[in-house]
């Protein structure tokens, strides 16, 4: 018999005290016999999605030694300069210096980047790379790594129409242009330009949650159980520090976000139910014939019953009927019952 797990119905099993006159209405239980197998052992179950994954607007630092700027156009070409490889990232190379690598000498360009504001303070300071925003057009297709640029020291900003590398060992980007365009060479040895990026960003947490069978505060040992589905479960967030959090443009279509907790809790929560320890099977004989029990169905006993199960004192349990059996010549049911921790 098939039956859906967390879906089953109670039946009573229930025996008359010590003294009493036996009463077929009050006594279902003629024979009962118990195999414990108890292990006093707390189950943890670790559920662990994909890493999370945030949008953010990130303002960009001046990634090469100020020693070698000038203002030789030419010297800064590929094209033009045949030692163009000393000075490649002059005025083109910047970045989010999140792992500090800027903010010593030669550079100087201030403390490192912190990220408190999108991953919490858990996380480890680390190279890390842009990756393409969450936000989208009306095709639904993300902008990539929407990258802005300001002539006038941060007061407006247009969209960098330009070829760019997306740095693939940190995050940053350099300006890949054969020469770099006047408005901003003009704004680069004017010490007036600046680059913000529209981006995403792996964080150090992953999607989890945790799951157990018993108490894990307490002298009894507990076990993790490790369930690594980081393809199934996924969380992607536009955090407000993006220019396009809560957008109202219409020109942008859905954005790809996605928050898959509950659903790894769904599947956490209903592990320890279908694969509890087993710490009592009972076999229980009724003294007439009964129909009425189906595997699956829990058991609960009357309150004026003897606790023969232990279905009151032991809340942290539960009884659920594994295999029915009806024999008509001896005119009785016969029941395996198991007993198996309930999760907390």
């Amino acid at each position: 018999m098939f039956y859906g797990n967390g879906a089953s119905r109670s039946v009573e099993l229930s025996c008359q005290r010590n003294g009493e006159q036996i009463s077929i209405s009050k006594t279902n239980i003629a024979r009962l016999n118990s195999k414990k197998d108890f292990q006093p052992v707390t189950n943890m179950y670790i559920g662990l999605g994909d890493f999370k994954v945030y949008e953010m607007t990130f303002d960009l630092i001046k990634a090469w030694d100020s020693a070698d700027e000038d203002t030789d156009y030419d010297k800064f070409s590929p094209f033009t300069n045949p030692d163009f490889y000393k000075v490649k990232n002059v005025y083109r190379k910047w970045c989010l210096n999140e792992a500090g690598d800027y903010s010593g000498v030669p550079y100087n360009r201030g403390d490192a980047f912190d990220f408190p504001e999108i991953f919490g303070s858990n996380y480890f300071r680390r190279r890390r790379r842009f990756g393409p925003t969450l936000t989208t057009d009306k095709q639904n297709k993300s902008l990539g790594c929407y990258l802005q640029v300001s002539f006038d020291n941060g007061l407006h900003w247009w969209q960098y129409l330009f070829p760019f590398d997306n740095l693939s060992d940190e995050c940053g980007i350099w300006l890949s242009s054969d020469k770099l365009d006047v408005d901003t060479w003009t704004a680069a040895i004017g010490d007036t330009l600046k680059f913000r990026i529209t981006a995403t960003v792996i964080s150090d947490e992953r999607l989890s949650c945790k799951i157990a069978d018993g108490p894990i505060d307490s002298v009894i040992p507990v076990v993790e159980h490790l369930i690594s589905l980081p393809h199934q479960f996924k969380y992607r967030k536009i955090s407000h520090g993006s220019i396009f959090a809560d957008s109202s443009d219409e020109s942008l279509g859905v954005p790809n976000e996605v928050d898959d907790s509950k659903a790894l809790y769904e599947l956490v929560r209903k592990k320890p139910q279908t694969t509890s320890v087993i710490i009592d099977t009972i076999e229980v004989q009724t003294p007439y014939i009964v129909f009425d029990y189906g595997v699956g169905d829990i058991v609960v006993s009357s309150p004026e019953s003897r606790d023969l199960l232990g279905t009151r004192k032991n809340n942290r349990t539960i009884c659920k009927i594994e295999r029915v059996k009806i024999d008509f010549e001896k005119q009785c049911t016969n029941l395996k019952i198991t007993r198996q921790k309930k999760m907390l």
